[in-house]
């Protein structure tokens, strides 16, 4: 199944610190609003694909889950290197 991440809350400037996100299954400006750990634990890794998907820019990107240092799971965006359109330039949920 392919994730869109339309909206993140942010608790500091890194992707790692993002603790929220919004996300919708069809491109939609609607969304369900999930922690990140719950939304970590409910997805397939092997299967399931990840996007920060920027409405109002009409930018979609890849995500890939990383480990923080602290051992947490958390969704990082790949830039395409021509624009900053990653899971931080979302609008807040």
């Amino acid at each position: 199944m392919d994730y869109f991440v339309i909206a993140t809350r942010k608790t500091g400037g890194d992707e790692s610190e993002i603790s929220h996100y919004q996300y919708n299954t069809d491109k939609t400006s609607y969304g369900t609003i999930i922690s990140k750990a719950n939304f970590r634990n409910n997805v397939n890794l092997s299967t399931d694909r990840f996007y920060s998907l920027n409405l109002a820019r009409g930018t979609q990107v890849e995500c890939l889950w990383y480990k923080s240092t602290n051992g947490e799971s958390f969704l990082k965006s790949d830039p395409n290197g021509t624009e900053k359109d990653n899971l931080l330039e979302l609008p807040d949920c």
